[in-house]
């Protein structure tokens, strides 16, 4: 079946956007394959910082780890994203997701509605970064990695989006 975005309109409003401005120096990734759900497209964007945006899934079971392995086989070792649910406090599937590929929270920012694309379910915003694995081991590893908890979420520090990313981002120097 191909997606549309008609279709997949929950999750696209989680997915950032950018200009050609933005990217300039960025590596577009982009894959293609195919599962017992059918036929689709994956991938993401690797800024030149090793920034991972823009990350999507098409392709069912098997495209969002594949979209990661070769963000960070092009340098991705950071990304944020919208990952706990803010009814429950538990770390939602996109944490669980990036926990499988190696990432490790370490900021949380607190759900803002007039950021968020229309009708989206309230959820804070986690930065990551990588441990450091390259996209072998990761490959080997994926999944082995230890699930997010509550309560790892509940004592990440809470800040503002750009004390967050510069917080990360310190402790990647």
């Amino acid at each position: 079946m191909k997606h549309t975005i008609d279709q997949n309109a929950a999750f696209y409003a989680t997915v950032d956007f950018h200009s050609a401005s933005d990217l300039v120096g960025a590596k577009c990734l982009l894959g293609s394959g195919s599962d017992d759900r059918g036929t689709g497209y994956f991938g993401s964007v690797v800024k030149p910082d090793g920034d991972i945006t823009g990350v999507f899934n098409g392709n069912g079971r098997n495209g969002g780890k594949e979209s990661m392995l070769s963000a960070i086989k092009n340098g991705g070792n950071r990304l944020d994203a919208y990952a706990v649910n803010n009814d429950t406090g538990e770390p939602g599937s996109l944490a669980r997701f990036y926990h499988k590929a190696g990432f490790e929270p370490v900021a949380r920012v607190p759900f803002a509605a007039e950021y968020a694309a229309e009708g989206m379910n309230p959820q804070d915003i986690v930065v990551y970064k990588h441990n450091g694995e390259s996209s072998d081991v990761v490959a080997e590893k994926f999944g082995t990695y230890a699930p997010p908890t509550k309560a790892q979420y509940d004592a990440l520090p809470v800040m503002d989006y750009d004390e967050a990313i510069k917080f990360r981002d310190k402790q990647m120097e």
